[in-house]
């Protein structure tokens, strides 16, 4: 009896460790009026606003500016621009999310 119990406890333990994992969209959201759209924020990319002082009017702001550039990268995501701020946002079914954000002109690469 004591052996199937362990037997079940490593079945159901390799089952929670090997199964599919859905994509959780993280629940931090902003609207960005000019595209009429919510951006979620991944908690990296949150973990990052914090840590490199940019704010959501900042972030915002720039998303929204017509002097910002976007372009596609190879890997489909999508790199905005202002030249002060730069976003990386992907796009999950139709979800827009925000990757990772930093400032230009310091190293970023921690």
């Amino acid at each position: 009896m004591f052996e199937a119990l362990i037997i079940i406890f490593i079945l159901v333990s390799l089952y929670l460790l090997l199964r599919p994992r859905k994509h959780k969209i993280p629940s931090k959201a902003i609207h960005i009026a000019s595209i009429g759209k919510d951006l979620y924020l991944s908690t990296h990319a949150a973990s990052r606003i914090k840590e490199r002082g940019v704010s959501i009017k900042n972030l915002r702001e720039m998303l929204e500016s017509k002097n910002s550039k976007a372009v596609m990268q190879p890997n489909g995501r999508i790199k905005v621009t202002d030249g002060k701020i730069t976003a990386v946002l992907a796009l999950d079914a139709d979800v827009l999310v925000l990757v990772t954000i930093f400032k230009n002109g310091r190293s970023h690469n921690r």
